[in-house]
């Protein structure tokens, strides 16, 4: 059972850096690289409906990020920040309900920024949903 516990916690932990890393690396790079001119768009040969919405898209982009981004990008660091607390906190087995909250911020689609991982950190929440609710982890917890 310990090293179930263990493996979760650290899956925990690693979908959480990763999560932050790909926040980090996308928030960067929306400061560093400049996005496509309207006139490039224009050259791509987009179907209409696309080339709209692109054209629309490049302008926005063209101030750098939005407000938004940036709280995004800082609500999403924060929230695997707790994640990697929570990680932390099963691998040791102790504040069950940290955990537990933990694992209910995995289960927030798209949270770690990666569209690649949210399935991935929904898998990990269930599991740690799952495992708290086992009565032998609970014990351990008390232990």
């Amino acid at each position: 059972m310990e090293n179930k516990i263990r493996a979760t916690a650290i899956a925990m932990i690693l979908i959480a850096v990763y999560g932050m890393g790909m926040t980090a690396i996308g928030f960067v790079s929306s400061l560093l690289v400049e996005p496509p001119t309207p006139d490039e768009l224009r050259g791509m040969r987009l179907p209409p409906f696309l080339a709209e919405v692109m054209e629309k898209y490049a302008e926005s982009l063209q101030h750098g990020p939005s407000v938004f981004d940036v709280l995004w990008a800082m609500l999403s660091i924060a929230a695997m920040s707790f994640v990697i607390f929570a990680g932390i906190r099963l691998y040791q087995l102790r504040q069950r309900a940290v955990v537990m909250a933990g694992a209910i911020v995995l289960l927030i689609p798209c949270l770690s920024s990666c569209c690649c991982s949210c399935g991935l950190t929904l898998v990990i929440g269930v599991w740690t949903l799952f495992l708290l609710v086992d009565p032998q982890v609970k014990a351990a917890f008390k232990s």
